[in-house]
């Protein structure tokens, strides 16, 4: 019977360890991965959930669409939210009103995330070259405001 050198058994050994745990690891990551998207998905449905169930008998599309709606922002959305919940006595609180008014978000409005760092600035303070990946509005030229440059050509 063939011998097998200890530093053979080991390397294997040690192999097999280390595929367990990258088996493990990526059992791991998939499910947290599930959890999050599942959680996600339901925030989503609970918002259409309570709209199909109380307020579309009286909103259709055409609501949302018109063109004096009310909601121009999200603030504004989730007030509107607010009080038509109100206005029917549905008792919501806020998470309802804030998954509700994401839903229609989502679903109409399309106002920037606010949980964006761009939420609530206006676009022409975007430099179109960041637009997507800023973080902060550039320092834009103001009128009035002299620039080192042409300050030393006045002198």
């Amino acid at each position: 019977m063939p011998t097998i050198p200890l530093s053979a058994l080991v390397a294997r050994r040690m192999q097999e360890i280390s595929m367990g745990r990258v088996l493990i690891s990526w059992t791991a990551t998939m499910a947290l991965a599930t959890m999050v998207q599942s959680t996600a998905v339901q925030a989503q449905s609970r918002g259409a959930l309570l709209y199909e169930t109380h307020c579309i008998a009286c909103h259709t599309d055409q609501v949302h669409w018109r063109q004096r709606r009310l909601a121009t922002d999200w603030p504004s959305l989730k007030a509107q939210v607010w009080r038509w919940q109100s206005d029917a006595a549905l008792g919501w609180g806020d998470d309802d009103v804030v998954d509700v008014a994401r839903y229609l978000n989502e679903e109409f409005y399309r106002f920037p995330d606010p949980a964006s760092p761009r939420a609530g600035l206006r676009a022409d303070m975007w430099p179109p070259i960041f637009a997507e990946r800023a973080a902060v509005p550039a320092i834009c030229w103001r009128p009035g405001r002299v620039s080192a440059a042409e300050s030393a050509t006045a002198r």
